[in-house]
Order: C-alpha cells, then sequence, then structure tokens
C-alpha cells in the first residue's frame, strides 16, 4: 500500500511531502454562494466559481482529491488553512470514515472542535481518512465561511 499525506499549505498551493509517490492528486477551489430568485418568488442557493467576493459573501473552500494510483492510498491525511479573513460556518464530513480536526495555532497542533478554546478561530482544518482511499477514487473535503 501507498502512504500519503497532502497538505495544502496556502490556498491555492499543493505539497506532497517528499519521498512519497504522488498517485494521490488534490487540488483546491473556492466558490461563491449565489442565490437566485425565479418568477415565483422561489430562491435557489447555489455555488460558483470565486471569480469576484466581497466582505459579507458566503463562500466554500472545497479540496478535490483523486488516487490515479493502482493502489489504495493508505493513511491519508487532507490540511487545508482557514483565512485570518474570514468566520467558519460550516465544516463538511464526506465520509463516516473521515474525522476532522481543528488547528488553532497555525497548523502546529490539531485535535477535536470540542477539545479547543471557544473564544478563538480555527487557523486549519483536517480531515484524516481512517481507511485506505481506493484506487481510481475521487472525492472532496470542503470548509464554508463568511468573509470578514
Amino acid at each position: 500500500m501507498i502512504k500519503k499525506h497532502i497538505l495544502l499549505a496556502g490556498l491555492a498551493s499543493l505539497i506532497v511531502l517528499p519521498g512519497i509517490a504522488q498517485t494521490l492528486t488534490a487540488h483546491q477551489e473556492i466558490e461563491k454562494r449565489v442565490i437566485s430568485v425565479d418568477e415565483t418568488g422561489e430562491e435557489t442557493v447555489a455555488f460558483v466559481p470565486a471569480a469576484m467576493v466581497a466582505p459579507g459573501d458566503t463562500v466554500r473552500y472545497v479540496l478535490q482529491y483523486d488516487n490515479q494510483g493502482g493502489e489504495p492510498a493508505e493513511a491519508v491525511t487532507l490540511t487545508m488553512p482557514v483565512p485570518e479573513q474570514t468566520d467558519l460556518v460550516e465544516v463538511s464530513t464526506p465520509l463516516e470514515t473521515t474525522i476532522v480536526s481543528y488547528s488553532y495555532d497555525g497548523g502546529d497542533t490539531f485535535g477535536p472542535e470540542a477539545d479547543m478554546a471557544d473564544d478563538l478561530d480555527p487557523t486549519h482544518l483536517r480531515w484524516t481518512f481512517t481507511e485506505d482511499v481506493p484506487a481510481g477514487a475521487e472525492g472532496q473535503v470542503s470548509f464554508i465561511a463568511i468573509l470578514n
């Protein structure tokens, strides 16, 4: 099995730890929430690629992953920074085999949300897969935040 650790260090960069085969790839997308109203007055909420955002906008940060290798990826961990100028609203837990942990110290340490200080904003989020990511599998993790 192939061991993987992927770290999204900046909002648009991906770092794979040295010495690890790069068959699990990831890329980040930033989407803006758009609300439209049809002729009957019914609202529809959608997320579209964020070309431009402003304070008060709701934004979704998505990390798409894809195991392009021929073997399952073992011990996968995905980490994303939470921009300082945002208020975290919601964190995705896409699979029952994914554990989300939070860092409040720049990504040095992580723990369950309940174990962290209530009055601080997280600086990073980490999704740890408790099962291997099968060969050919793809998916995404994300969080939603409001821009200050």
